[in-house]
């Protein structure tokens, strides 16, 4: 469903496992951020952004939204310049599709990875919006899953973000801890020293953790999907 997931990941799994659910064109399609497909370099030297197009007009608008702050693998800039266009490539597709192997040298002369590691400051004005988007996300949420993360201190702009957005937070929300059973008072710790007293489930923290939520969530989705 339309479910919006924040990953701090830089790698390609859940557009992976997303992408074969249904027959999506591209991984571009989870963004919905301004971004080009890398292809379009050779297409046109103008500059600006313009969101990703679908050929199917409501792909995008079914689809669920990846925001990752961390950045991506398949995202490309020339960081040189702070509000430098977002390129992105997925070399299977691309290859495949547009068979740009032979412009490669062309078309990535310019620009590098956008990966921003945790350790360094996430101001970079190409993820801002992608941090303002998590914090909508966080603010208006009503059920919130939490898989593998345990918010260590060196990552203490993560629990700002989720801390002042969910401080706006009208809804009777709840937090679902998805990780393993060990160590679990230190987590229950940890997450009850960033989040109110009564609002994280910890019954997902168990060896079968992926089973049991998956269970649990197709209770909760429309059958008609």
């Amino acid at each position: 469903n339309r479910c919006t997931c924040i990953t701090l990941n830089y790698d390609l799994l859940l557009e992976e496992m997303l992408f074969l659910t249904k027959k999506y064109e591209s991984y571009d399609v989870f963004y919905k951020i301004p971004i080009k497909q890398i292809n379009e370099r050779k297409k046109t030297k103008s500059i600006g952004f313009n969101f990703y197009q679908s050929s199917s007009n409501n792909e995008i608008n079914k689809s669920p939204e990846i925001i990752k702050l961390h950045g991506s693998i398949s995202w490309y800039c020339d960081q040189v310049y702070q509000n430098s266009q977002i390129y992105s490539y997925s070399a299977y597709k691309e290859s495949v599709y547009y068979n740009i192997e032979r412009y490669s040298d062309e078309l990535f002369i310019d620009l590098k990875p956008l990966i921003i590691p945790p350790i360094l400051d996430k101001t970079n004005i190409l993820l801002q919006s992608l941090w303002r988007k998590a914090f909508r996300a966080i603010q208006n949420a009503k059920n919130i899953y939490i898989y593998g993360f345990s918010f260590p201190m060196t990552d203490l702009s993560v629990v700002y973000l989720f801390q002042s957005a969910l401080r706006l937070n009208k809804n009777d929300y709840k937090i679902y801890i998805v990780n393993t059973e060990s160590n679990i008072e230190n987590k229950k710790k940890r997450y009850n020293e960033i989040f109110s007293e009564g609002k994280c489930d910890f019954s997902f923290c168990c060896g079968d953790n992926l089973e049991k939520l998956a269970k649990h969530l197709d209770k909760k989705l429309p059958k008609n999907i």
